[in-house]
C-alpha cells in the first residue's frame, strides 16, 4: 500500500512540475520529461517533433536512430534505480 501511495504522490509532484500534463484527457509527457526518462537531449526531441510535425501534420515519426538512443538510455536508468517504473525513474531524474 505504501508503494501505491508513494507512486501516487510523485506522479502528482510530476503533474505539479510540468513533467507529466494532462491533454484531451490522457496523460503525456513534457519532451524534459521524454529527455530525463531517455537520456536524449531537449534539443534533439525538439527538432525531430518539428520536422515531423512539418512534413507529418498532427504526427510524427521517431526516426530509427533516436529510437535506438531512446532505448539505450532508459534501459541504463532501469538499471542504475533498478526498477522498470517510468514514474519512478522520471522523479529521480527531475529531483536529483
Amino acid at each position: 500500500m505504501n508503494n501505491v501511495l508513494s507512486i501516487a504522490w510523485k506522479l502528482e509532484w510530476l503533474q505539479v512540475h510540468g513533467y507529466v500534463r494532462e491533454i484531451n484527457g490522457e496523460q503525456t509527457l513534457s519532451t524534459k520529461a521524454l529527455s530525463l526518462i531517455s537520456k536524449v537531449p531537449v534539443v534533439r526531441l525538439r527538432l525531430a517533433v518539428a520536422k515531423g510535425m512539418l512534413e507529418e501534420g498532427n504526427t510524427f515519426h521517431i526516426p530509427e536512430d533516436m529510437l535506438r538512443d531512446m532505448r539505450r538510455g532508459i534501459k541504463e536508468l532501469q538499471a542504475k534505480y533498478n526498477t522498470t517504473s517510468m514514474i519512478e525513474i522520471l522523479y529521480a531524474e527531475a529531483t536529483k
